[in-house]
């Protein structure tokens, strides 16, 4: 995987499309044209570094960590050419220009042994994955989710009775399922665009995935909408090493500042549409608990998440999309 990204957040984009726009501007009296190299160039000659290079992997740059292998659209999308993209990548660089400091990606496995030896955090992180790492701050959230065509709300147990529900075999959605006592028909998919595009024709009642998955792929439908979670919503954000305490407060005031300055509601628009943060009210109530062995579902390791990527983005299951 290259180590650096593909896209930078909303200031630094804006700012390199003026460069280009500039440069393809012949003549235009007054105007000093910028080349693209410049313009970066440029940018990172402004930034000024709020974290001391002792609390960083390599000085003047967040090395981030991202787990490709386990993560998927909407969070991180790997192209052809190993470019990386994603609500992940631009959350990452959004951070890197709050922290004054440049970016760069590093592939990583497990987030215990990378922070603080190959990078400096590890984006879609949850508070469970590992001892050694704390959440500087969350800006996702993970859980099996339910979409329908139409939008009234949370769905209720009445609504979901002996309905037709679409899923992929052998996703961490279908053992959320078969985890409950609930009683429907299960149509199995290779991958959630077919099973969204039988939404859309109503030849199923539901879809049962990824929240975020589901809401990237709902945002190519006009009817599609979230009608609730199975599971209760965790927490996915910004791993920081438990010993780096520079680092992590560091991370968490520029968490707070790219909320409260917008960047962070674009990025999850531009990548989740409508998607509000997912809290507890966002959990369909009084689901029956299973009368059988849960190992009645099917658990394997297939992933929640694209084709390209092969993998879930909660690190437990799949649900295929094609990008």
């Amino acid at each position: 995987m290259k180590n650096t990204g593909t896209f930078r957040s909303v200031a630094a984009t804006a700012s390199l499309s003026l460069a280009l726009l500039l440069t393809g501007c012949d003549g235009l009296p007054g105007v000093q044209t910028t080349s693209v190299p410049d313009a970066k160039a440029a940018h990172a000659a402004s930034l000024s570094p709020k974290v001391d290079a002792s609390a960083l992997v390599e000085a003047g740059y967040l090395t981030v960590g991202l787990r490709t292998s386990s993560s998927t659209a909407p969070f991180c999308i790997t192209s052809d050419g190993s470019q990386v993209q994603g609500l992940d990548v631009e959350l990452a660089y959004a951070l890197g220009d709050e922290l004054g400091l440049r970016v760069k990606f590093v592939d990583v496995s497990d987030a215990g042994s990378s922070l603080g030896q190959s990078c400096d955090v590890v984006m879609g992180m949850k508070g469970s994955d590992t001892n050694a790492a704390v959440l500087a701050g969350s800006y996702a959230e993970s859980a099996a989710a339910l979409f329908r065509r139409g939008s009234t709300g949370v769905a209720k147990i009445e609504d979901l009775s002996s309905k037709k529900l679409g899923l992929q075999a052998g996703s961490v959605s279908e053992k959320t399922l078969g985890n409950t006592g609930l009683v429907v028909e299960r149509a199995s998919y290779s991958n959630l665009n077919e099973a969204f595009a039988d939404l859309e024709a109503g030849k199923v009642d539901y879809v049962l995935c990824d929240a975020y998955s589901g809401a990237y792929l709902a945002k190519a439908y006009d009817d599609i909408s979230l009608a609730g979670t199975l599971d209760a919503p965790a927490a996915v954000g910004v791993g920081v090493a438990r010993t780096n305490s520079e680092l992590f407060s560091a991370v968490r005031s520029a968490l707070e500042a790219i909320q409260s300055n917008g960047i962070m509601d674009l990025e999850r628009t531009r990548w989740v549409g409508s998607l509000e943060s997912l809290g507890a009210g966002a959990q369909v109530r009084n689901i029956p608990e299973a009368t059988t062995s849960a190992g009645s579902a099917t658990g394997s390791s297939a992933g929640e998440g694209t084709d390209t990527n092969a993998a879930g983005v909660d690190g437990a299951g799949s649900n295929a999309v094609t990008m």
